[in-house]
């Protein structure tokens, strides 16, 4: 009973731990027709970016919930064409823009493309497309990422052989390839790569390479700490237990530093050896788990027989998604885990059917908070979905009302807005037109509005999730009256005119404004303008005045005086001068500030007072203005009187500021030290040696230089030194460093001397010896291994004790030991004690051993192989081990391999030992055979190893288009696509192609064939001859050499008849129940069968529970092929059965049964 109880309570945990969230996904976003998309989430404002293609590059851009921004066709990326099953282009966003960069591609033709990349500018426009690859073949999957910084980071891999390869590395900063890394790998072109950056800018690249290997296929792992300088291969990540192939991965960083992987198993051991989509978790470079994801027999076969799947985390790293395929074009379906990725909760059908063969045209699932966004191309078109994994949306609160005046700044305050995690930025638009001015990570925020406003400013909060609200207040800024400043004084003759000119000072910069003088100081402004004249006939100081009126209405008002034709001199204002202590005033030109209708200014004669901390010099109508004592720091104002010959005279004032500037502290002479080694220095009190006239001691902060011979540790202003190496001896000067607050500084040099004291030796490095019976010691040379740092090594003395059979000779520092005789097997310690010339010692231990002696294995005979051209010889390890003897070493640890080898290579594996040649070639090569006992001790024998030559057949290629095709409506036309081969034997010959279409999968019945010449590509007529239903298609090539090749896999598609009605043609040779079409389906499909006699039909329809729900046909048919439709309009979503019963008076002539999937 416990024990039930237990199971039961781990099954709730287990529940409980994978349903906070239920998984429940939007509804799907129609993006448009198109196929291979891929995606990126804006991290800040949730914006969404998806690129796929419909005859070019399509970009859609949406907003944090789902509605679409924007759809245009990129202009720049129109050569890229070719989406589906070649890939497709790739976007990114730019964390410091916030806009997209996308790579694309270009065919050439015959498999060679040639890769772009461009970036999205703030006005709309697309740089232009930089080349990053040339003419590669098969160069179709690329991805991009862009960093914090800006800096754009691009893999993309390529073919060098078949459809084996290798991966580039590329970094672009400021539109210009920045690095460049080659041959990352291994590689197969009909796999993926991807990379992924975090908010650490550590750059993550995985590549696949999906062999059918016994170890796996490996999946590869690159990483870069220093922003794509260098990568790191962190190596082959699939689980030990994933055999076959794997691949398909995919790759996300979260923003925390976990980097996330999802990637599929052919022969998953953790799944009983079916196929699985497994995910890895990664940090630092470290693997934290690799788990399966989905359930032993969920997966369908697929072409490649592994699973297909993206992968995304929210910030945190806790909830991670995996979307994934059931088989090649198949449902899309996805599982949440809310532990790290520890277990997966149950999965949730997103898509009926997405994608095509080997996840070209795939899927791909990206984050930003914790809401998950999905783009997937299902019937051709792309989808998105979102599921949001995290708690409600942030509420915003803007504060206010607020008002204010225009120029002044106005405090906002949104710390009443609240979330029920954590609220991350606060985004303003000041004047509610749409357009966000101001973006901060704290709820306090400034802003000073231009002009007068009253209206409405919105906020949007936004948390931790990316969920985000917005709110509005009631901004009211009021118009400030300008501020009028009339000019002059202003002086002038009798009858002659004088220039008067206004100017305005307005807090309101997006303010207009008329001017208006009242130049006869009678109240009534009468003269229009900014600068305007004025004639005067009566002599005498004339008072003016001007109004500024700005456009709301406010104005301003200034006075000015004219004086006119007095005599006497007019002084006008001279400017107030600052400068910082130490630094001179400007001298002044008192030319420039008199003026005087009767006399020039070099008639003038100049005084000042008013000084008493300043000295005034004059000299030829120059005033220079100094400082009595260089420290100090104030304002002083200065009177200046001119007077004229007749001694008329006038007055103006001009104040003069000095600032205060930090002194330098100023460091005295700190005593020179000396010392014996091993003894310490005494400690420095620092503020004994420092004076600042402006801050105290212990305002100041002590550095030193470095220095290689010494250690200085400062603390609370007292320095101590000490040797950097205890045995040194010698002098140096240290460089002790005074540094105020203000960053003024002063330095000066103490000498510290150690004198030398005597050290012991020291013994370093001494290994203990072991040898066979029969070998010798070899003997030590002590000088190898003493270190004196006083005395030379010639002057050391050697002994040795311990010794009891052991023979020991010294000679100088060398030690010679022998065994006593030839047969003595044991081990002896024997103590070397090592003395200078003072007598001080050093001591060490070595154990001399003898062992027995180890006799190699022998080879018994010799054995020359021969295998064909590009073929591999298994030699099991029992046929090798009965050719060798070892009475000594067990079998098993014995060790086989060549030397001597160069185009034969060889590779062990658990039970045999394999041959194999270089691709290509063929003839004899002699080598040596070895084994080894596995203690080092070996034999070899010559062998002789033929190569037989094989005519090379045709290089293998594949079907591309249509695979898994459902055409809702009967086309016109079908485009045929494979991949092109060539004879290696005839390099540049004819191809001859075979095109086949059959009903049957193993194409016993072909309907229609058609040769081509030197071209992958055929284009079918779709008529009455075409029926309705699964259709499967290959190709057969051959060449001039006489060898063919058969395409490695087959294509297929799904056209419905002509009508629904029976199909009386040709009688079909056997019975049969076909494929319904389509499947899953939702609500019709339709049911085809194939009679080869007469016979009673009853066609059935049956749930999972047995109970019969439809009857299609109960009636006698005559033979032929016919086409029934279904209609489970009323019927719940699940899988139903089909079930044909022929019979021809009673007897049974067939049945067969189906399975069907209705979804809703």
């Amino acid at each position: 009973m416990r024990q039930k109880f237990a199971g039961t309570f781990l099954l709730l945990g287990w529940l409980c731990a994978n349903a906070v969230f239920a998984q429940t996904w939007s509804k799907e976003i129609d993006l448009g027709a198109g196929s291979t998309p891929d995606m990126d989430v804006d991290p800040v404002t949730g914006k969404i970016y998806v690129v796929y293609h419909d005859e070019g590059v399509v970009l859609v851009e949406l907003n944090a919930a789902g509605a679409v921004v924007k759809k245009e066709n990129v202009s720049v990326a129109a050569v890229d064409k070719i989406g589906g099953f070649r890939f497709g282009a790739t976007v990114a966003i730019d964390p410091t823009t916030g806009l997209p960069h996308i790579c694309f591609r270009e065919y050439l033709g015959s498999d060679n493309y040639s890769l772009y990349y461009t970036r999205k500018r703030g006005d709309g426009s697309w740089t232009s497309p930089l080349e990053i690859a040339t003419s590669l073949r098969r160069a179709y999957s690329v991805r991009l990422e862009v960093d914090s910084k800006g800096v754009v980071h691009v893999v993309h891999g390529f073919a060098t052989e078949d459809v084996f390869g290798e991966a580039n590395y590329i970094r672009i900063v400021n539109g210009a390839e920045d690095n460049f890394i080659p041959a990352l790998g291994p590689y197969r072109v009909d796999d993926r790569v991807e990379i992924a950056v975090g908010s650490d800018d550590v750059v993550n690249l995985v590549i696949n390479r999906p062999d059918d290997l016994d170890s796996g296929g490996p999946v590869t792992y690159y990483r870069s700490t220093n922003g794509g300088k260098s990568l790191s291969k962190i190596g082959d990540i699939h689980y030990g237990g994933a055999n076959g192939r794997n691949g398909n991965a995919d790759i996300y960083a979260d923003q925390t530093g976990n980097v996330h992987f999802v990637y599929g198993s052919a022969r998953d051991q953790a799944r009983n050896g079916t196929q699985s989509v497994r995910y890895a978790r990664f940090r630092d470079g470290n693997k934290v788990r690799d788990v399966a994801v989905t359930e032993q027999g969920e997966l369908r076969d697929w072409h490649q027989n592994l699973g297909v799947g993206s992968v995304a985390a929210t910030n945190d790293g806790k909830n991670v998604v995996a979307v994934y395929n059931l088989g090649d074009g198949e449902a899309l379906f996805a599982r949440l885990s809310q532990n790290e990725g520890q277990t997966w909760g149950a999965s949730v059908q997103l898509a009926s059917q997405s994608g095509g063969s080997e996840s070209r045209d795939k899927h791909v699932v990206r984050a930003a908070g914790k809401t998950f966004y999905v783009a997937y191309p299902s019937f051709g078109k792309v989808y998105l979905r979102m599921l949001k994994t995290g708690g409600s949306a942030p509420i915003a609160n803007a504060g206010g009302p607020y008002n204010g005046t225009e120029g002044s700044p106005i405090a906002f305050n949104a710390s009443g807005s609240t979330d029920d995690g954590q609220i991350i930025r606060y985004r303003w638009d000041w004047t509610s037109d749409g357009v966000f001015d101001d973006s901060t990570n704290a709820p306090l925020m400034q802003h000073t509005y231009p002009d007068d406003f009253n209206g409405k400013a919105t906020l949007e909060v936004v948390d931790n999730e990316n969920d985000r609200t917005r709110a509005q207040v009631q901004v009211t800024v009021a118009n400030v009256a300008p501020v009028a400043e009339a000019g002059g004084p202003y002086s002038g003759l009798l009858n002659q005119p004088v220039t008067l000119t206004a100017s305005v000072t307005d807090p309101g910069t997006k303010d207009t404004h008329t001017f208006k003088w009242d130049l006869n100081n009678d109240g009534t402004y009468e003269t229009d303008g900014r600068t305007v004249t004025a004639t005067y006939n009566s002599s005498g100081r004339k008072r003016v005045r001007v109004r500024v009126t700005d456009n709301n209405g406010a104005s301003g008002t200034d006075t000015s005086s004219v004086v006119i034709g007095t005599g006497a001199p007019v002084a006008t204002k001279i400017p107030n001068q600052t400068v910082a202590e130490g630094t001179p005033f400007t001298p002044i030109a008192l030319d420039n500030y008199v003026s005087d209708s009767d006399n020039t200014p070099d008639q003038m004669v100049w005084s000042t007072f008013g000084q008493s901390n300043l000295i005034i010099t004059l000299a030829n109508r120059i005033a220079t203005v100094a400082v009595a004592d260089s420290e100090w720091a104030g304002s002083e104002t200065i009177s200046f009187v001119v007077r004229d010959p007749s001694n008329k005279r006038d007055t103006t004032t001009a104040r003069f500021t000095v600032t205060a500037v930090n002194d330098n502290p100023r460091v005295s002479t700190i005593p020179s030290q000396r010392v014996q080694e091993g003894k310490p220095f005494a400690a420095i009190t620092l503020d004994d040696y420092v004076f600042d006239p402006d801050h105290r001691d212990t305002q100041i902060t002590w550095s030193t230089s470095p220095n290689p011979f010494f250690k200085v540790n400062i603390t609370n202003r007292v320095a101590t030194v000490a040797p950097a190496d205890s045995e040194w001896a010698g002098n140096s000067q240290i460089t002790f460093i005074a540094k105020d607050p203000a960053n003024g500084s002063d330095s000066v040099r103490a000498r510290f001397t150690i004198d030398p004291v005597n050290d012991p030796p020291r013994i370093v490095n001494l290994t203990d010896q072991t040898i066979k019976r029969g070998e010798t010691f070899t003997p030590i040379n002590f000088a190898d291994y003493v270190r004196d740092p006083d005395d030379p090594k010639d002057k050391l003395r050697l002994t040795g004790t311990g010794n009891r059979e052991l023979a020991l000779f010294l000679s100088g520092l060398i030690a010679t030991v022998l065994p006593p005789n030839a047969g003595w097997l044991g081990s002896e310690t024997i103590t070397f004690t090592v003395r200078d010339t003072s007598n001080a010692a050093a001591t060490a231990k070595v154990t001399f051993t003898v062992r027995d002696s180890n006799t190699p294995p022998r080879w018994l005979n010799t054995v020359n192989y021969t295998f064909n051209e590009d073929d591999t010889l298994r030699i099991p390890y029992a046929d090798l081990r009965a050719r060798v003897k070892d009475d000594e070493d067990p079998a098993e640890q014995w060790r086989f391999s060549l030397v001597g080898n160069t185009k034969i290579k060889f590779r062990n594996t658990s039970t045999t030992f394999n041959l194999f040649a270089e691709r290509d070639w063929h003839g004899v090569e002699n080598v040596q055979f070895v084994v080894n006992d596995g203690k080092d001790a070996k034999d070899s024998v010559a062998t002789a190893i033929t190569v037989v030559s094989v005519l090379d057949p045709l290089r293998s290629f594949r079907v591309l288009s249509p695979i898994g095709e459902f055409y809702s409506s009967r086309p016109a036309t079908i485009n045929f696509d494979w991949e092109d081969t060539a004879d290696p034997e005839n390099p540049g010959s004819n191809i001859n192609y075979l095109w086949l279409l059959s009903k049957n999968v193993d194409f016993s019945n072909i309907i229609k064939q058609v040769q081509v010449v030197n071209k992958s590509e055929y284009v079918l007529p779709v008529d009455d001859t075409i029926q309705g239903g699964f259709h499967y298609w290959k190709v057969i090539a051959s060449g001039n050499s006489g060898t063919f090749v058969e395409s490695s896999n087959f294509g297929s598609f799904t056209v419905p008849p002509t009508s629904v009605a029976e199909n009386n043609g040709s009688v079909p040779q056997t019975f049969a129940l076909r494929p319904n079409y389509p499947n899953p389906f939702n609500p019709q499909t339709n049911v085809v069968f194939d009679l080869a006699k007469p016979g009673h039909v009853l066609l059935t329809i049956y749930g999972v529970d047995g109970k019969q729900v439809a009857t299609l046909a109960d009636r006698e048919y005559q033979p032929g092929q016919y086409t029934l439709t279904w209609d489970a309009h009323g019927l719940a979503s699940g899988t139903y059965f089909v079930e044909l019963r022929v019979t021809n008076a009673g007897k049974p002539l067939f049945e067969g049964r189906q399975k069907m999937s209705l979804l809703r």
